[in-house]
């Protein structure tokens, strides 16, 4: 929902920014499931795919039963990504049957919940970022996802494989990414004027270009979009622009959003070996405890605590039932014995496996300070271990504390391939996993390694550095800037 910096919390930008490409938001879906819900003869839309998502019956008519029991959807999380919000701004303007920007009263109605539920039931992965959205499809295929909603330019990057994702323009409309390009006012006069100058090129025939060539709609000069780039790509879509919401609907629907979400079945897996004495262990309860503070009535959490061997302290408890108790068992917690890291990320998998069911997301989140010492299960991050690990469709966090952390399971893509986009994210971002709504900060790193994440990055740094609002309603458009200066000085060497 770009263009709208001077509209929510940045006011420092208004009048400062201008659009440099653009990118529709739509519905990736694999062509072979497009074209058996009769694509392209036949429009889809919002409401189309969020029915058949919610109909089996339906969806083994339509399928035939060649791509699984239901129609798997994907997004970006609605608490921590604009696009997420989008979507499901998008969902209920196309069930209010208008292009004008929805209002709170709207949300309200009964059909919109009802519209917003149906497709957020089918949804099996909230993903931080469309980029790796589009990277996951691209590397599980079919079986994983059958469509999900992202920029058509990720669309473009990640769809040109065999079988293609096409984008799917739903003919309720959409909203469009405008991109902004963005002068601090408050940056230097130096600083102002370089980057006025950035924002001048990004806007010639040169940068429109390199905008093309990384999928993106140019806004001026004379390049010119490639719609032959992928299947089922066209310039004159969309044909209707939904108008951009204010902050209260945002705010609005994702509490929609909260009501209709799946419940999380997490796995916590915590460090209590005797490197993590003192504040390292004081700030790794902390968060374990905002954690559960902030997880829903009908959440389930395990908690394994591992030093010489992983030890289940909760099982499988709901949150309705045992939420102080589970805080009184964190906050008992003490330092002592060796680091049995493999082991417990093997267990929390086994855990998962066991508790796992179609109504719940399996989450598991590991808290750990250092190298493993002591695994005798797993000596190392093995094949099996990833496999038992990621299986369930499983999102892993890793909060990492001190540089002695093991970097390879706590930091890299080792999970499946996928790269862990937010190092250094504050340790209690990850709290934001549809729970509650601060700005957090906190201390140690935070990483994602599946792919299949949600959080984002909030805060860099240690709990004195200035955090960031990461909702849905803030766009950060500076950091749009530095991307695209990143990605078009590429596109130039």
């Amino acid at each position: 929902m770009g263009g709208c910096a001077g509209r929510i919390g940045h006011g420092r930008l208004s009048g400062q920014c201008a659009s440099v490409a653009e990118s529709p938001l739509v519905i990736a879906m694999w062509q072979p499931i497009a074209e058996a819900l009769g694509w392209p003869g036949r429009e889809l839309g919002w409401l189309d795919v969020g029915s058949i998502a919610a109909d089996p019956s339906a969806w083994a008519y339509y399928s035939g039963g060649q791509f699984g029991d239901s129609l798997q959807l994907g997004h970006t999380h609605p608490g921590l990504s604009g696009t997420g919000a989008s979507t499901l701004l998008a969902i209920v303007q196309a069930a209010e049957r208008q292009q004008e920007a929805v209002t709170v009263d709207d949300i309200e109605s009964r059909i919109v919940q009802a519209s917003v539920g149906a497709f957020e039931a089918a949804v099996t992965w909230f993903s931080p970022t469309t980029a790796q959205l589009g990277q996951t499809m691209s590397e599980r295929g079919t079986s994983y996802l059958g469509a999900a909603v992202m920029y058509e330019n990720v669309a473009i990057r990640y769809g040109q494989g065999d079988p293609a994702l096409v984008p799917i323009y739903p003919f309720e409309g959409t909203f469009v990414a405008t991109n902004p390009a963005c002068v601090d006012g408050n940056a230097s006069a130096e600083a102002q004027a370089g980057a006025t100058a950035f924002r001048d090129y990004l806007q010639t025939a040169a940068g429109q270009s390199s905008a093309v060539a990384f999928g993106l709609r140019p806004v001026s000069g004379t390049a010119v979009f490639n719609s032959a780039a992928l299947a089922g790509l066209d310039a004159n879509q969309p044909l209707i622009r939904f108008a951009p919401a204010s902050a209260e609907t945002l705010l609005a629907v994702q509490s929609v959003w909260q009501a209709a979400r799946k419940p999380i079945n997490l796995v916590m897996l915590l460090d209590t070996s005797g490197s993590m004495r003192g504040a390292r262990m004081e700030n790794m309860q902390s968060a374990a405890v905002s954690f559960v503070e902030q997880m829903g009535d009908d959440d389930f959490i395990t908690i394994i605590a591992f030093a010489d061997s992983p030890m289940e302290i909760v099982s499988h408890a709901r949150l309705a039932d045992s939420r102080n108790e589970v805080i009184g068992l964190i906050e008992q917690l003490q330092a002592r014995g060796n680091t049995t890291l493999y082991d417990a990320v093997g267990e929390g998998g086994r855990v998962i496996n066991r508790t796992t069911t179609s109504s719940a997301s399996n989450v598991m989140v590991v808290l750990s300070d250092g190298a493993d010492t002591a695994s005798v299960s797993f000596t190392g991050i093995t094949a099996d271990l990833i496999d038992l690990a990621t299986g369930d469709n499983t999102t892993i966090f890793t909060i990492s504390y001190g540089d002695s952390a093991e970097t390879e399971l706590m930091s890299s893509d080792t999970w499946r391939g996928v790269p862990a986009p937010w190092a250094g994210v504050g340790t209690r971002a990850l709290i934001r996993m549809g729970w509650e709504r601060k700005p957090l900060c906190g201390d140690g790193q935070a990483n994602s390694i599946t792919g299949k994440d949600i959080s984002t990055a909030i805060c860099r740094g240690s709990s004195k550095m200035r955090c960031r609002p990461a909702f849905g309603i803030f766009k950060v458009v500076t950091a749009k800037l530095f991307l695209m200066a990143r990605v078009y000085v590429e596109a130039k060497v």
